[in-house]
């Protein structure tokens, strides 16, 4: 109460600097996004509110509002009435600074919006009164002073800065099976963060901000703090920080080599610690347009950050999550210093992926843009272990399976991932697993947590939202004629109900074979072919005679016709070198069989030899008894 009291008390205004500093990053486009954000404020103003309010508010400014329930100002309980201030427009020019002090002091509130049948009308009074502060700071005239900076950061400190509670959304009872995709988890205060966002956004933004008064407000601490918000499920949340934190970046130079540093933690603490993060992508776009902006020559400081950190990265299973905006910050550092190429290359061999597909798939698709931006001399160094590792995928005959890459998991892909790992059998085991399958029944519907939790991979179902699965698995173990439907919709027609045909995808195979397909690194290839077609020619034999997949076999033999009209020498020799390699293996063989032949026709003597030796004994010893 008393410090209402001296909120509404008129303070002396402090100098300001008289030089206005943009932010270094910032781009023309700037002011046309925050007006596009502030029409969009304006016209979901409506919708931000309950049900019962009007656009504007029909309270009359100075009225009494009843007691707040349980709000908290800087976590007192705030006991006395909560009310609206008069407008902008209602004082003088020179009233209107402490105006804006007072209505940020109101703002200080933080209501509970976990029941929305709560403070109804004093959550609409803060909703307008913030959309009245954006407005102030937008068409602001003149520089803020050191007071109104420090009571703004106050009031976005104590709206935004929370620790997060997530909810527990595996032990979810689903009411109904449902095959659309989940929602994102929202945050109920929304209607309110929103503003607090919007303000905070256009505070930074705005050219009456002197960042050499702001950064002692917006330092490492506030930062910091901002940072951990990155980890908010609502996405909605994290892009307002992303724009923030760049515009912070660019205003503040003072602060770039600490928010480099502290994402660089964050990166540490998500890799090797927790594989647990929901802003990776997000903090990666920011990067992104910070690594675009390094000067030349790159500094040791943001080589070691490229080593270190983001090639690491590649390392957690939930790498699809993020990994476009991964790959253009690789991208980056390849374009800006060519001779990163090698470290990034076999970094990402380092990383290579043995039994994912999915993610071989996507490494594939980033090798492709990081040899698209190598020089000759880089890709000399590199291309004997690369093309060992492309050999190895070329081998493969491994799907990926386009359902699983979905970045939040689902019931659709849940469903699929478990299909796609119990339903690829051979001929033979398929009648014998549907018989089994069908005397199973209801004791299937639970699962234990082990097999539910472990990857595919680990012939487990990879399954992260127990509650969803159980309804999964109940729905697929009690409905025949539903499982029928999403089993012909997944493998095409129906044998009976069942069929073992494969869904298309992407051949791990076939995403390799296509980096022919590149100008550029098909004519890398062509002048190192001596040392790259010796290594890979075993593979595009193989798949050019007898591999299962039609693509396979006719990218296989488009590549193989390359490399013998560009040097027919040198393909006949590795074919001849290759058939030589073939018969030492048959004849291994042939000599492995003969060996086992043989053994066994001396454990076979030796049988009959011993059962000859006890016959007689068993007689001899029969007559004696009688």
């Amino acid at each position: 109460m008393i410090k209402q009291i001296f909120g509404r008390l008129p303070r002396k205004p402090s100098k300001s600097g008289d030089n206005r500093e943009f932010a270094g990053s910032s781009d023309p486009s700037s002011n046309t996004s925050i007006n596009s954000r502030n029409n969009d404020l304006i016209s979901n103003s409506a919708t931000l509110s309950g049900p019962d309010f009007a656009p504007n508010s029909g309270y009359s400014y100075g009225s009494k509002i009843p007691q707040v329930v349980n709000p908290k100002l800087n976590g007192n309980l705030v006991n006395g009435p909560y009310e609206a201030l008069p407008g902008f427009r209602d004082v003088p020019g020179s009233e209107k600074q402490n105006l804006f002090i007072k209505k940020l002091n109101l703002c200080c509130v933080v209501f509970d919006f976990t029941d929305p049948t709560k403070n109804l009308k004093e959550k609409d009074i803060k909703r307008q009164t913030l959309l009245e502060l954006v407005d102030y700071v937008t068409s602001a005239n003149g520089k803020f002073t050191e007071t109104v900076m420090l009571e703004a950061i106050k009031m976005v400190s104590v709206n935004l800065f929370r620790s997060f509670t997530p909810q527990p959304r595996e032990n979810k009872v689903l009411e109904a099976f449902d095959l659309e995709e989940e929602e994102p988890s929202m945050d109920p205060a929304w209607p309110h963060l929103q503003i607090v966002y919007e303000f905070l956004l256009r505070f930074v933004a705005s050219p009456e901000t002197d960042a050499k008064l702001a950064k002692r407000y917006i330092d490492h601490s506030f930062v910091l703090k901002l940072l951990d918000l990155f980890d908010s499920e609502d996405p909605r949340e994290r892009e307002y920080l992303k724009t923030i934190l760049h515009r912070i970046y660019g205003k503040f130079m003072v602060h770039r080599p600490f928010i480099r540093k502290a994402i660089n933690n964050i990166f540490f603490h998500f890799i090797f610690e927790t594989e647990k993060h929901n802003g990776i992508a997000e903090l990666l776009e920011v990067l992104g347009s910070i690594i675009n902006g390094f000067a030349l020559p790159l500094k040791e400081e943001h080589k070691l950050f490229l080593v270190r950190a983001l090639i690491p990265l590649h390392k957690p299973r939930c790498l699809p999550m993020y990994h476009q905006q991964l790959s253009y910050c690789i991208t980056q550092f390849v374009e800006k210093d060519c001779k990163l190429a090698d470290t990034v290359i076999r970094g990402l061999l380092k990383y290579w992926p043995i039994t994912n597909s999915s993610k071989e798939v996507m490494f594939l698709s980033e090798l492709e843009e990081v040899l698209e931006a190598t020089q000759p001399a880089e890709f000399q160094r590199c291309m004997v272990p690369l093309f060992r590792q492309i050999a190895r995928c070329l081998s493969s005959s491994h799907f990926q399976w386009e359902e699983c890459l979905m970045a939040n998991i689902t019931v659709k892909s849940e469903m699929y991932s478990w299909l796609s790992h119990l339903l690829v059998l051979t001929s033979g085991m398929l009648g014998t697993y549907l018989e089994n399958l069908k005397d199973m029944g209801d004791r299937l519907r639970r699962l234990s947590g082990g097999i539910r939790r472990y990857s595919l991979h680990y012939d487990g179902l990879g399954v992260r939202k127990i509650g969803t699965f159980n309804q999964v698995w109940h729905f697929g173990t009690e409905e025949t004629h539903s499982w029928r439907c999403v089993v012909a919709m997944k493998y095409g027609e129906e044998w009976g109900g069942w069929t073992s045909k494969l869904v298309q995808g992407t051949h791990v195979a076939e995403r390799a074979l296509y980096l022919w397909n590149n100008d550029h690194i098909e004519n890398l290839i062509r002048q190192n072919r001596k040392v790259i077609l010796p290594i890979i020619f075993p593979a595009l034999e193989k798949n050019g005679r007898n591999h299962w997949n039609q693509v396979v076999q006719s990218l296989t033999i488009n590549v193989r016709k390359i490399f013998s009209d560009v040097d027919p020498e040198l393909f006949e020799e590795c074919l001849r070198q290759f058939q030589e390699d073939e018969a030492k293996v048959e004849e291994i063989k042939t000599k492995q069989e003969t060996i086992w032949k043989r053994l066994e026709e001396i454990a076979a003597s030796k049988a009959a030899s011993s059962e000859a030796l006890l016959n007689p004994h068993t007689i001899t010893t029969e007559t004696s008894l009688n």
